[in-house]
């Protein structure tokens, strides 16, 4: 489903303009590491998490016996000559002593080549010319992270689901029972809410929304969940608690 950025309505994959307000809708691609669809400019896949920049940026180069990104081929080696007397135990053990000989030279010749071409490159790389200063070689490493949230649609307040680093999060009121770490209590309409509503579990990556008993219910895109049973989240999904829509928040991820 493509969420309008306008009106926040849900439109099918193929859609091209809201069907609610007309507005032009993003255009989906597809994620490399999983196949599902994803906006053009997203940075991460929603339903595996693959980091979408890091693949768009970096294409990975063939690897070979020259190095990275050369079209040198390592050789599998075959014996020189074919085996042609094997009629006695004895002219087979020769055939085959001497063809394994031949193949152990090959290799040889070929690791010792590789080899070498390495240092040759090594070698030109650290007596290029650096100014006064010593060469030194310098790793650069960057960690991607990802961070999910809900959007209260009503008041477009943001709540990060994982600043606690907590498995289960809880969305209701104040109680004696499970306090809430979502506390809905300070939007409008939270009369609709109980005070121990529904829950978010994150498992290995993956974001799940049940509903734990509520009065009013809690809905998925304008379906209703089954009590006690987990759903899985996906970028833009709409979770309302109660009905009427009155308490909507809008999956995140960035």
């Amino acid at each position: 489903m493509i969420v309008c950025s306008n009106c926040l309505h849900h439109n099918l994959d193929e859609a091209s303009y809201c069907e609610a307000c007309g507005s032009k809708l993003p255009e989906l691609s597809s994620c490399s590491n999983c196949g599902s669809p994803v906006l053009d400019d997203a940075h991460f896949c929603g339903t595996c998490g693959f980091n979408l920049q890091l693949s768009a940026n970096r294409p990975i180069e063939p690897v070979s016996a020259k190095g990275v990104g050369s079209d040198a081929i390592l050789p599998i080696p075959f014996p020189p000559e074919p085996i042609a007397d094997l009629s006695s135990p004895v002219a087979a053990a020769t055939a085959f002593a001497k063809a394994e000989k031949a193949v152990d030279f090959k290799i040889q010749t070929t690791v010792q080549s590789v080899s070498e071409d390495i240092e040759s490159q090594d070698a030109a790389l650290h007596d290029a010319p650096h100014g006064d200063e010593p060469y030194e070689e310098v790793v650069n490493t960057q960690i991607q992270t990802q961070s999910a949230s809900l959007l209260h649609a009503q008041s477009n307040t943001l709540t990060s689901l994982m600043a606690d680093g907590k498995s289960v999060i809880y969305i209701g009121k104040p109680n004696d029972r499970v306090p809430p770490d979502i506390n809905v209590s300070v939007f409008s309409s939270a009369e609709v809410v109980s005070r121990i509503h529904a829950a978010i579990h994150i498992e290995d990556g993956h974001f799940f929304v049940e509903d734990v008993g509520s009065a009013n219910g809690t809905y998925l895109n304008n379906m209703p969940l089954t009590p006690s049973t987990r759903y899985r989240l996906r970028v833009g999904d709409r979770i309302t608690l109660g009905k009427g829509e009155l308490m909507t928040f809008i999956f995140k991820m960035n």
